[in-house]
């Protein structure tokens, strides 16, 4: 399990992607096959989780408040993780 923490960008072209499958959960996209996932993320104590990237998120949820999608935020990672290792 590789999280990238704003830094997936940087290796993107070192990755050959093309033996992988591509992914995407609400906020988070990811990149995988049998032995790997690449998770493109970010560090979100850095800065703020951008409404953008939560709109599927917030209009399923409702959730207003900035723990509230950082919460989701945290979930759509693991929830990657999960689908990846089933």
């Amino acid at each position: 399990i590789v999280i990238f923490g704003g830094t997936f960008d940087f290796f993107y072209t070192d990755i050959n992607l093309t033996e992988f499958s591509e992914g995407k959960k609400n906020s988070v996209n990811f990149f995988h096959n049998s032995k790997r996932i690449y998770i493109d993320a970010y560090h979100p104590s850095l800065r703020g989780i951008p409404k953008r990237l939560l709109e599927e998120s917030i209009e399923r949820t409702r959730a207003t408040h900035s723990w509230e999608y950082r919460e989701m935020y945290y979930n759509d990672i693991v929830e990657a993780v999960k689908q990846w290792s089933k």
